[in-house]
């Protein structure tokens, strides 16, 4: 049983890998980035196909959470002790994350959802890739996240403050490092959550769907 399993998700330039990294600093904890980590087994497994056409393959023969099932099975290949602390960064969807809960039982779990104003989000988002979009382009990337299950995910820590973390990332500010660490260690378990907080990408980002 792991000793504590991380869940950091979020949309697009939030801050997951800056935090993750500062995580790491002070605490034995082993990181798997999602992203990253499918790219990488597709490459292996299927490189004469695209990505999203060895996706659909492996859902043909193994169901809709083959992306799952085959991510746990590498995180498992890596994972070399049984009582780690593991940090999970990329999770896209509510079932993402249970299918993962399921398959690595442990001692404490936490789910936090970091959030920001879409203004925010792009700007980090350009720094990280060393890029200018313009604001449709990336209001684009943020519904690609939204269809794959981002948006429930998110509805699902707003309206579950027992069992998840809501945390808005303000100008890129170093307090919510702080307020991470304090939950997993125990220091605070008790976080006010705005049940009807919409940000501003959010409602920018569904008035592109309307």
């Amino acid at each position: 049983m792991l000793e504590k399993l991380i869940f950091i998700v979020g949309p697009h330039g939030v801050g997951k890998t800056y935090t993750t990294n500062q995580i790491k600093m002070d605490m034995n904890v082993v990181h798997f980035d999602l992203g990253p980590m499918i790219r990488d087994l597709h490459r292996r497994n299927a490189p004469s196909l695209t990505l999203k056409e060895w996706i659909q393959q492996g859902e043909f023969k193994l169901g809709k959470n083959f992306s799952d099932i085959v991510l746990c099975q590498e995180i498992r290949s890596q994972l070399l002790q049984d009582n780690a602390s593991v940090v999970i960064t990329g999770s896209r969807s509510l079932e993402g994350v249970q299918y993962i809960m399921a398959n690595f039982p442990a001692k404490k779990i936490f789910l936090f959802y970091l959030d920001a104003d879409i203004s925010l989000l792009k700007k980090n988002y350009e720094n990280r890739e060393g890029i200018n979009i313009s604001n449709d382009s990336f209001k684009n990337i943020l519904l690609a996240e939204q269809d794959m299950g981002l948006l429930s995910l998110r509805e699902y820590v707003l309206t579950h403050p027992k069992d998840a973390f809501y945390i808005v990332n303000q100008n890129n500010s170093t307090g919510i490092i702080g307020k991470i660490r304090d939950i997993i260690n125990g220091r605070r378990f008790i976080v006010k959550h705005n049940k009807t907080a919409v940000l501003a990408y959010t409602k920018g980002v569904e008035n592109e769907k309307r």
